[in-house]
């Protein structure tokens, strides 16, 4: 164990300690709950009884919706429309909800399906800007809107664990190095989100790859799949007397969905499987994986034949049209494409159509090897 671990160590210790000591405000118990993907604290029931007429009960309410927890949609509106209002400044003073960092946070998330309540936000965060308390979530209310902001690295992990926002490569290492140093912060708050931080820290962080992992980290795995297709099973006789002849098939999109989070996930600790684009109207778009940390999805495909291939192209058009229609946890997608008959001659002219859609960073296709035939493949179901 070295020494940087140890020191690690220690400070989580102190972290969990300062989390357990102090009391949180309502709405403070409600970001926790929603930043840790956890139930409603029992303090959100009462909160929630309508009308809304606190600003308070209004952010709170932004987290449940944000959250999933139970909260009418009417009476959220209603309490926004009263909150924007009131006035933002009293005797000359901010109001209550300009100065309030977590209220910026709540009310940011609100106003990203909402442009009406854009526009006020703005108003918000342009008059609250130097006088947000505490002074760490400075910058929250913007970054969740996907607005350029400066913020502490704890904020931005904590709220990259959520999907809401994308961390920076620097982050991970800035909270470390604080850590290790013994900055740690006094208030219960404070401590939590550090330690939702820290805990994303250690789970997105790629197990085998040294540095930062990126999109196009991801793109270069899947190119060597051909390489790791050299040992793929596919046998004439048992290779020992108390086995059988194994040919593993990839017949089906299903199939190219197993290799790919075989090779994934234990690289990836928060790869995700069928991952959810933001909802249009009564449609929820689907996509094969997820990788949260790096903000990216992947989607499979199975060209069956050179016909199957090239219509690739058509099919990721009307599907990236739908994933990408709001702000969401995702913001670029990869596809990777199984070629069932290797028709490696169209190869160059798809992956140049894939990447001129907008959100498409990069595309990888393989060809079946040529060992992987037995003359069934003809009989196989789409």
């Amino acid at each position: 164990m070295t020494a940087t671990t140890i020191l690690l160590r220690d400070a989580e210790a102190a972290l969990r300690l300062t989390a357990q000591a102090g009391d949180l405000s309502p709405l403070e118990a409600a970001f926790i709950a929603w930043l840790c993907a956890e139930p409603p604290p029992s303090t959100v029931a009462d909160a929630l009884a309508p009308p809304l007429r606190r600003y308070e009960h209004v952010a709170l309410a932004a987290f449940a919706e944000a959250a999933g927890w139970d909260v009418d949609a009417s009476k959220l509106d209603d309490g926004l429309h009263w909150l924007v209002a009131v006035a933002l400044e009293r005797a000359g003073m901010p109001a209550p909800v300009v100065t309030d960092g977590i209220a910026h946070l709540a009310l940011g998330l609100a106003a990203r399906k909402r442009s009406w309540l854009a526009e006020w936000h703005d108003r918000v965060l342009g008059v609250g800007s130097i006088n947000v308390a505490p002074t760490w979530l400075t910058g929250g209310g913007a970054i969740v809107r996907g607005l350029a902001a400066s913020c502490t690295a704890e904020l931005r992990l904590a709220l990259a664990s959520r999907g809401v926002v994308a961390s920076a490569a620097a982050d991970g290492p800035a909270l470390l190095e604080q850590l290790v140093h013994g900055d740690l912060p006094e208030d219960a708050l404070h401590a939590q989100v550090v330690l939702a931080a820290l805990r994303w820290v250690r789970r997105a962080a790629p197990v085998v790859l040294p540095g930062q992992a990126t999109s196009a980290t991801v793109t270069d795995l899947l190119r060597n799949v051909p390489r790791s297709l050299q040992q793929w099973p596919w046998e004439e006789k048992p290779k020992t007397k108390n086995s059988r002849a194994a040919k593993w098939h990839v017949d089906n999109e299903y199939h190219v969905q197993a290799l790919l989070w075989t090779i994934l996930a234990p690289i990836f600790p928060d790869l995700k499987r069928e991952e959810y684009a933001a909802q249009i109207g009564p449609i929820q778009p689907r996509v094969d994986f997820g990788i949260p940390s790096l903000r990216l999805l992947v989607e499979a495909k199975f060209a069956r034949d050179r016909s199957a291939l090239k219509n690739v192209v058509n099919e990721i058009a009307q599907d990236a049209s739908s994933y990408f229609t709001h702000a969401g946890a995702y913001d670029s997608l990869l596809v990777f494409v199984w070629d069932n008959e290797g028709h490696t001659q169209d190869h160059h002219l798809v992956i140049s159509g894939l990447r001129q859609f907008n959100r498409v960073v990069d595309a990888v296709i393989v060809g079946r090897p040529g060992h992987m035939t037995d003359g069934a493949l003809s009989a196989a179901a789409p």
